[in-house]
């Protein structure tokens, strides 16, 4: 029992410690994209299982040049350009993540599009990289969500890049037009390292991953003497320290 205990508190710990406190918001379109979100103001989704949502709605978007002009939608949050140029979106995403896919949600009209590009630009100051990109089109006037699933998963490096969304409507009177954009990713624990740190939790352990996560994490210093004492049963104020440690937990006197 006591094995399974610490293990199991290694694991938790390790999953935990990937949420991030990014709000998400809530969806019914789709039964793929209704499980992937939870409600407004919640945190992601616990654990690597499920995708979290990040959304940004049309009131956030800014311009690409100082000069491009853009306008509201009358009775909506709605917003389109006016001219040529794009909106643009940063992404504000957890270190690790896994981005998988990627919507715009909008109106257009038969002989309009909305278009939208993922991208990354090493900082500081590089040129973009697109990631994927995402082209609308209707058959009738239409309000709808358009999707794009990524080829392959992004890992977000928020040390070495940033990430944002850059949008365009065709044409520019205001039948076509933005209400938001939304990214879904998925938690990750970290990859192990080439190297153990503790002498009873060694390379090969199915446990070596999360144990590591937690010991790079600073969530644990192992039990002394180079170990972790994965057999040995985890304490009240043991749990009650790795908890403190992992969320941050921090209030001034």
């Amino acid at each position: 029992m006591g094995t399974f205990l610490r293990v199991l508190s290694a694991v938790f710990l390790a999953l935990l410690f990937t949420v991030d406190s990014s709000e998400a918001q809530a969806s019914a379109r789709g039964s793929h994209v209704a499980k992937a979100r939870v409600g407004p103001g919640r945190n992601p989704n616990y654990g690597l299982a499920g995708t979290s949502t990040w959304t940004a709605s049309a009131l956030q978007f800014g311009t690409y040049h100082q000069s491009d002009t853009w306008s509201s939608v009358l009775g909506s949050t709605g917003r389109y350009l006016t001219g040529t140029g794009a909106f643009m979106v940063g992404l504000l995403l957890p270190q690790g993540a896994s981005i998988e896919m990627f919507e715009v949600e909008g109106c257009s009209t038969p002989d309009g599009s909305l278009g939208a590009e993922l991208s990354s630009a090493a900082v500081p100051a590089n040129p973009s990289v697109v990631i994927a990109d995402l082209a609308s089109s209707v058959d009738t006037p239409a309000c709808g969500v358009f999707q794009k699933a990524l080829d392959s998963p992004v890992t977000v490096d928020n040390k070495n890049n940033q990430y944002f969304i850059s949008l365009q409507n065709f044409p520019s009177d205001g039948t076509s037009y933005f209400v938001a954009v939304r990214v879904y990713y998925r938690l990750q624990v970290s990859p192990p390292p080439a190297t153990a740190t503790f002498n009873d939790v060694p390379v090969g352990n199915p446990y070596f991953q999360f144990v590591e996560a937690l010991a790079a994490s600073g969530v644990t210093a192992g039990c002394g003497g180079g170990n972790f004492c994965p057999d040995v049963p985890v304490t009240r104020a043991q749990m009650a320290t790795f908890l403190a440690r992992a969320l941050g937990l921090y209030w001034p006197n």
